[in-house]
Protein backbone atom coordinates (compact mmCIF):
# COMPACT_ATOMS: atom_id res chain seq x y z
CA UNK A 1 0.00 0.00 0.00
CA UNK A 2 1.27 3.43 -0.79
CA UNK A 3 1.08 6.37 1.99
CA UNK A 4 3.00 9.05 3.16
CA UNK A 5 2.60 11.30 -0.29
CA UNK A 6 1.48 14.88 -1.34
CA UNK A 7 -0.56 14.81 -4.07
CA UNK A 8 -0.79 18.14 -6.43
CA UNK A 9 -3.85 18.70 -8.04
CA UNK A 10 -5.44 21.65 -9.97
CA UNK A 11 -8.58 21.92 -9.44
CA UNK A 12 -11.13 24.63 -10.26
CA UNK A 13 -13.59 26.09 -7.53
CA UNK A 14 -16.76 23.72 -8.93
CA UNK A 15 -14.47 20.82 -8.59
CA UNK A 16 -13.69 18.48 -5.09
CA UNK A 17 -11.06 15.72 -5.57
CA UNK A 18 -11.94 12.87 -3.87
CA UNK A 19 -9.33 10.02 -2.79
CA UNK A 20 -11.06 6.69 -1.96
CA UNK A 21 -8.88 3.22 -0.50
CA UNK A 22 -9.19 0.93 -3.25
CA UNK A 23 -12.08 -1.77 -1.88
CA UNK A 24 -13.91 1.09 -0.75
CA UNK A 25 -17.82 0.67 -1.18
CA UNK A 26 -19.66 4.21 -1.51
CA UNK A 27 -23.81 4.45 -1.41
CA UNK A 28 -25.37 7.31 -2.91
CA UNK A 29 -29.22 7.48 -2.68
CA UNK A 30 -31.81 10.16 -3.84
CA UNK A 31 -31.49 13.57 -3.43
CA UNK A 32 -33.62 14.81 -0.01
CA UNK A 33 -34.39 17.78 1.71
CA UNK A 34 -34.16 15.76 5.12
CA UNK A 35 -33.81 11.96 6.25
CA UNK A 36 -36.77 10.19 5.81
CA UNK A 37 -38.47 11.94 3.01
CA UNK A 38 -39.40 9.08 1.34
CA UNK A 39 -39.29 5.67 1.27
CA UNK A 40 -35.62 4.78 -1.23
CA UNK A 41 -36.01 2.95 -4.21
CA UNK A 42 -33.29 2.38 -5.41
CA UNK A 43 -28.99 2.63 -4.55
CA UNK A 44 -26.07 3.23 -6.22
CA UNK A 45 -23.34 1.46 -4.84
CA UNK A 46 -19.74 3.19 -6.33
CA UNK A 47 -17.41 0.15 -5.79
CA UNK A 48 -13.46 0.89 -5.81
CA UNK A 49 -12.21 -1.61 -7.54
CA UNK A 50 -8.90 -3.85 -5.79
CA UNK A 51 -5.74 -3.56 -7.94
CA UNK A 52 -5.21 -7.23 -6.90
CA UNK A 53 -7.44 -9.36 -4.48
CA UNK A 54 -9.01 -8.71 -1.81
CA UNK A 55 -11.96 -7.85 0.14
CA UNK A 56 -14.39 -5.57 1.77
CA UNK A 57 -17.97 -5.18 3.95
CA UNK A 58 -20.19 -2.35 4.31
CA UNK A 59 -23.48 -2.14 5.63
CA UNK A 60 -25.60 0.51 4.11
CA UNK A 61 -28.76 1.63 6.53
CA UNK A 62 -31.79 2.28 4.26
CA UNK A 63 -35.15 2.72 4.95
CA UNK A 64 -35.85 0.40 7.90
CA UNK A 65 -32.99 -1.76 7.10
CA UNK A 66 -29.80 -2.19 7.17
CA UNK A 67 -28.11 -4.62 3.95
CA UNK A 68 -25.09 -5.80 3.97
CA UNK A 69 -22.89 -5.49 0.69
CA UNK A 70 -19.30 -7.43 0.17
CA UNK A 71 -17.00 -6.98 -2.26
CA UNK A 72 -14.46 -9.88 -3.75
CA UNK A 73 -11.81 -9.62 -5.70
CA UNK A 74 -10.25 -12.97 -6.28
CA UNK A 75 -7.89 -14.33 -8.69
CA UNK A 76 -8.95 -11.47 -11.46
CA UNK A 77 -12.71 -12.39 -10.51
CA UNK A 78 -14.54 -9.10 -8.97
CA UNK A 79 -18.11 -10.08 -7.24
CA UNK A 80 -20.28 -7.76 -5.15
CA UNK A 81 -22.62 -9.68 -2.64
CA UNK A 82 -25.49 -7.75 -0.90
CA UNK A 83 -27.95 -9.03 1.58
CA UNK A 84 -32.11 -8.59 1.02
CA UNK A 85 -33.88 -5.95 0.32
CA UNK A 86 -36.85 -3.97 -1.52
CA UNK A 87 -34.46 -1.53 -2.76
CA UNK A 88 -32.84 -1.85 -6.05
CA UNK A 89 -29.25 -1.98 -5.86
CA UNK A 90 -27.04 -0.48 -9.19
CA UNK A 91 -23.25 -0.97 -9.10
CA UNK A 92 -20.74 1.46 -10.78
CA UNK A 93 -17.20 0.85 -10.70
CA UNK A 94 -14.49 3.89 -10.18
CA UNK A 95 -11.34 3.62 -11.69
CA UNK A 96 -10.79 0.47 -13.61
CA UNK A 97 -14.57 0.95 -16.22
CA UNK A 98 -13.64 -2.00 -18.31
CA UNK A 99 -13.60 -4.47 -15.12
CA UNK A 100 -16.61 -6.99 -14.88
CA UNK A 101 -18.39 -7.23 -11.67
CA UNK A 102 -20.91 -9.75 -10.78
CA UNK A 103 -23.52 -9.31 -8.00
CA UNK A 104 -24.83 -12.21 -5.80
CA UNK A 105 -26.92 -12.33 -3.00
CA UNK A 106 -25.41 -12.91 0.56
Amino acid sequence: MEGRRWIDVEADIETLPLYVHEGAIIPMGPVTQYVDEFKVKEIELRIASFKGDGKSTFTVPVNDEKVSVEYLADAGRHIVKIGDSDVRFNITVLGNRDMAISQAHL
